[in-house]
C-alpha cells in the first residue's frame, strides 16, 4: 500500500492486496486507536463479515474504493483485490479528533487465535 499526499491534510491510499482462503465469520477482526501519549481512545473487535459489512463511513468508503465485489456477503472470497485512491476527509473523523499523532492497529485472527494479518497506521491531524 502507498500513501500519497495529495494536499494539505489530504492523503490518498493506493495498491493492492491478495489473500490465500476466504476471510468469514470464523476470523475475527481487532482494532484499537491510541494517542501520541499512548492512551487508548478505542477498541474493540467483530467477527469479520460484521466487521466487512459494517456501514460506517470509513469503512464504506474503503469498500468502495477497491475491486472487492459490492454488497453485503460472506465470506469474501480469496483473491487478488486493488485500493485506487482511498482518501478520508475531515468530515470522515470523529467529531472529538483533535489535533495530535495516532496510532490505529489492526489485526486479524484465526478461529485457534492465531494472528493472520496485522496492520499499524501511524496519522497526524494539524
Amino acid at each position: 500500500m502507498r500513501v500519497t499526499r495529495k494536499g494539505r491534510n489530504n492523503y490518498a491510499i493506493s495498491g493492492e492486496f491478495e489473500t490465500f482462503q476466504n476471510w468469514g465469520n470464523e476470523n475475527t477482526m481487532h482494532y484499537q486507536l491510541t494517542n501520541s501519549h499512548g492512551m487508548l481512545l478505542y477498541r474493540g473487535s467483530k467477527p469479520f463479515c460484521e466487521a466487512f459489512n459494517w456501514q460506517h463511513p470509513i469503512v464504506m468508503k474503503m469498500r468502495a474504493s477497491t475491486t472487492i465485489p459490492p454488497g453485503n456477503y460472506c465470506p469474501m472470497p480469496k483473491g487478488n483485490y486493488v485500493v485506487v485512491d482511498l482518501r478520508l476527509q475531515e468530515e470522515d473523523l470523529p467529531l472529538v479528533a483533535v489535533k495530535d499523532t495516532y496510532t490505529a492497529h489492526v489485526k486479524m485472527t484465526a478461529p485457534d487465535g492465531h494472528m493472520m494479518q496485522a496492520y499499524k497506521v501511524q496519522f497526524s491531524i494539524s
